[in-house]
């Protein structure tokens, strides 16, 4: 689930301006510049738009996911908060061959990452935590 988008892919000359998700609104994905579409969210109990990608265009966002269809209402609240205190949402991260959409950047450049299900003990271990932390600064 994306809340934002920018309206226009980051090879553009001019910095990328972000989009919120509402009625009819189309942008690019801020991780792999694929273009992407406005839908109302029917999966929540409070519907609500968030941005899609297109059929057939799967992001590039290497991060692990579940399979269950993205995030729920409980992670996306936190982040709407995160945004009310200053912080960027889904901010495209690099580190050679990774690419990673944190859920908020604070000012002070620290990734935020909002986490209510269960880690496994390879999720939670050092080695998993440092990797984390030399790759993205997490």
């Amino acid at each position: 689930m994306l809340l934002v988008a920018h309206d226009r892919p980051s090879t553009d000359p001019e910095p990328p301006i972000e989009l919120t998700a509402a009625a009819e609104v189309h942008g690019f994905c801020p991780t792999c510049d694929a273009r992407v579409y406005s839908r109302v969210n029917t999966r929540s109990e409070s519907r609500y738009y968030s941005f899609v990608h297109f059929p057939r265009q799967g992001c590039t966002d290497t991060w692990k996911r579940d399979g269950t269809g993205g995030e729920g209402e409980w992670h996306r609240q936190w982040k709407l908060n995160a945004r009310e205190h200053g912080a960027r949402l889904e901010v495209p991260l690099v580190a050679g061959t990774v690419r990673h959409r944190t859920d908020a950047l604070g000012d002070d450049g620290t990734a935020i990452e909002f986490q209510s299900s269960p880690l496994s003990d390879t999720e939670r271990s050092e080695e998993h935590t440092s990797e984390l932390q030399s790759r993205f600064g997490i």
